[in-house]
């Protein structure tokens, strides 16, 4: 082998060896960022014991809708009461629409035992005696632990009645300053937020048959 051809195989080598330190350093990276992510849901917390007996209606939940600053997959959280950031490891499992809209059926049923409960959309046949609109407003963590939860809440009779329109507020202080704290806290809010909605709607039912 003559010496320019040496020279050629060992930059040949050299090429090869930098080429395959890189793939090793960012295959590396990919499994340490994916390793550290951590995907959190929110569960229905609602107990039987705070069930209310009524005659048996129809309900439809639905639909929920969320602000579109809170449509992430990075958990948010306020830097103050008009600065947001989005973590990049700490994620929602689901789309939170869905995840909410799931927790509030299942929070209804449990305190609402007596009755058939729709999630939307619902067969045109099914045709829920009363209809429940959830806008999410605002649904995050705020600055000395405080979890917050503004909704726009609307409910219709069957005739598309509003029978009451309306804004409900809720804030929490979680216990730490984790994720899994804060996360059980946004469970606490979806609890009394679904006992107002109960309390709502039963009054609306009682001014209604006045």
């Amino acid at each position: 082998m003559n010496c320019k051809a040496y020279i050629e195989k060992c930059i040949d080598s050299f090429k090869f060896m930098i080429i395959s330190c890189g793939v090793v350093f960012l295959t590396a990276c990919a499994t340490t960022s994916v390793s550290n992510t951590k995907y959190f849901l929110l569960d229905s917390t609602s107990k039987s014991s705070n069930a209310t007996e009524m005659e048996p209606f129809t309900l439809g939940v639905g639909p929920v809708e969320l602000a579109s600053y809170l449509d992430q997959e990075g958990i948010a959280s306020h830097t103050d009461d008009n600065q947001i950031e989005y973590s990049d490891d700490k994620r929602w499992a689901e789309p939170l629409d869905r995840n909410i809209s799931q927790v509030l059926l299942s929070n209804l049923t449990i305190l609402l035992p007596n009755q058939i409960i729709y999630p939307f959309p619902w067969k045109i046949s099914q045709s829920p005696d009363y209809q429940m609109h959830i806008d999410i407003r605002r649904f995050g963590w705020f600055p000395n632990n405080r979890i917050a939860l503004r909704a726009g809440v609307i409910i219709e009779d069957r005739e598309d009645v509003i029978v009451f329109s309306g804004e409900q507020d809720i804030e929490f202080t979680a216990p730490e300053s984790s994720y899994h704290s804060v996360v059980s806290t946004h469970n606490q809010l979806l609890e009394r937020l679904s006992l107002r909605l109960v309390e709502l709607l039963v009054k609306a039912i009682s001014q209604e048959g006045a």
